[in-house]
This record gives structure tokens, sequence and C-alpha cells, in this order.
């Protein structure tokens, strides 16, 4: 389910997850391995980032700069190792490289994670500024 308001979030989902435990946050009042919850992806425009949460948890971020000419450059993305492998980082990249182009930016994919996820998904080629 893909929602847009104000900017600010750009996708959730509701998805199974069963996270790692090691490293995993689990003071009272944290599930650290819920049956279904809810992965948001939000725009930090304030802080040159987008984050995702499960639940009320931040477990991913990419970071980025926004350019002069009008260029995004995404220099990293980073998943919290206790949920890793399990497309997170995808979905992080692929809701901020939506968000990207629905402000009308291209983006330099200075971090690996996005440029491979470009290189695997072509469709986000056009994405890639020509100065890359």
């Amino acid at each position: 389910m893909v929602a847009v308001r104000n900017r600010s979030i750009t996708q959730h989902a509701r998805l199974q997850i069963s996270p790692h435990t090691e490293g995993v946050d689990t003071s009272p009042g944290v599930d650290p391995a819920p049956d279904a919850v809810e992965v948001l992806v939000r725009h930090v425009e304030g802080q040159n980032h987008f984050v995702l949460s499960i639940g009320p948890v931040i477990v991913g971020r990419a970071d980025y700069l926004d350019m002069p000419d009008g260029c995004r450059a995404f220099t990293h993305t980073e998943i919290h190792p206790g949920y890793g492998w399990r497309g997170l980082g995808t979905l992080l990249v692929r809701s901020a490289l939506d968000q990207t182009r629905t402000e009308g930016l291209t983006i330099r994919p200075l971090c690996s994670f996005v440029r491979a996820f470009v290189e695997r998904n072509r469709d986000y080629a056009d994405l890639v500024s020509p100065a890359a």
C-alpha cells in the first residue's frame, strides 16, 4: 500500500517480520518479533534522510545530499543488523527513489546499495544523473 501525505510518508505495508534477536531492542514495551507489523518509510527532509521503521522502532536509514543542480546524491544506506536479509533495504531504497522521482530530481547513487538496486531494477535507471 502506498501513501503520500505532505511528502513525509512515502510507503507503508504490513509484513511478517521475524528479526534476529541479537542487538535488537528488547526493552519493556518493545516487541522484537511481532507476527505482523506496520513497516513505514518516512522522508525526514530537514535531516536529509529517509527512515524505515517497524512499528515504533527505526531500523533503517538512507542518507542523501541535495545538490544545487537538482540531483539527490544518496551517500549511505543502512538496515539494523538484526533486521537484515528481509528485503527492508530494498523497500527503503525503492520508497526513497519513488519520492525522489515525485520531486522531479535525479540521483547520484554514491551508496553501493543504491547503485546495485538501480542496476538490478532498470526502471529506475532514468533517475540517474548524466553527471553521475
